[in-house]
C-alpha cells in the first residue's frame, strides 16, 4: 500500500503550485500547511483544491493535475476513492483530474462512468457520463503536456488498445 504523503525534502512546492492565481502571494502559506508535519499530504491537496470550488469549467481539475504531476508521491489511492465517491461531484471532478492526467490506470472506471447519466449538481446540463467522455477524449489525445513524476510516467504508459 502506497503512503499519501512524502518528505517534504523530497518535493519542493511545485512551480504551478506558485503560479496558481487562486493562492497569490498565499501560496507559500497555504503549502507550509499541507507540509506541516514534515510531510507532503496529497489528500490534502486535492481536498485544498476540490474545496475550492469553480469545477463547472474544468480550471480547478487543470491546476489539480498540475500540481499532482509535479510531486513525487502517487495520488492513486484517493483518486480511485473519489472517482468510487457516492457524490456525482466528487466522481465529475475525480474523473476529469485523471483524465488531464492522462492516468491510464482508470482507464477502465472512466469507461464505465460512461454510463452513469447522474446529473453533476451546478453544472448545468453536465452529468457524470459527460464529464468521463471529455477525461477519456483528453487522455486518447495524450494530455502529457506536463509533469515527470516517475509514477506519472508509468501510469500513462499502460496500452490501453488491448
Amino acid at each position: 500500500m502506497l503512503s499519501s504523503c512524502q518528505s517534504v525534502q523530497e518535493s519542493k512546492m511545485p512551480e504551478t503550485w506558485k503560479n496558481q492565481l487562486v493562492f497569490g502571494q498565499d501560496a507559500e502559506r497555504v503549502w507550509s500547511e499541507v507540509t506541516k508535519d514534515g510531510k507532503v499530504d496529497v489528500e490534502e491537496i486535492i481536498d485544498i483544491q476540490y474545496g475550492l470550488g469553480s469545477h463547472h469549467d474544468g480550471d480547478r481539475q487543470f491546476y489539480t493535475a498540475l500540481t499532482l504531476a509535479e510531486l513525487n508521491e502517487d495520488p492513486y489511492e484517493y483518486l480511485n476513492k473519489m472517482i468510487n465517491s457516492e457524490d456525482p461531484l466528487k466522481r465529475s471532478f475525480a474523473a476529469l483530474v485523471v483524465g488531464e492526467l492522462g492516468d491510464k490506470r482508470f482507464y477502465g472506471k472512466l469507461k464505465e462512468l460512461l454510463k452513469d447519466n447522474t446529473p453533476v449538481p451546478g453544472h448545468f446540463d453536465d452529468t457524470v457520463a459527460k464529464k468521463a467522455e471529455s477525461a477519456l477524449n483528453k487522455m486518447k489525445a495524450g494530455s502529457e503536456t506536463f509533469g515527470a513524476a516517475s509514477w506519472l510516467i508509468k501510469a500513462r504508459n499502460i496500452n490501453i488498445n488491448k
